[in-house]
């Protein structure tokens, strides 16, 4: 899945601002979300978030 799709699929969970970058077979980055900042890292074949952690 190409990053800019990952970054809809996010922004379709009500994520905005999304960064995200390739790393060791998934996607990983930030966004935020209810005025959150979140670590998220994205599985590439079905944008499926496999981690999801408010960063401090």
């Amino acid at each position: 899945m190409p990053k800019e799709q990952a970054i809809r699929k996010l922004s379709d969970q009500g994520y905005a601002n999304a960064y995200l970058k390739a790393d060791d077979g998934h996607w990983e980055g930030e966004a935020t979300k209810g005025g959150r900042i979140y670590e998220l890292h994205v599985d590439p074949h079905n944008g499926a978030i496999t981690k999801n952690e408010p960063n401090h």
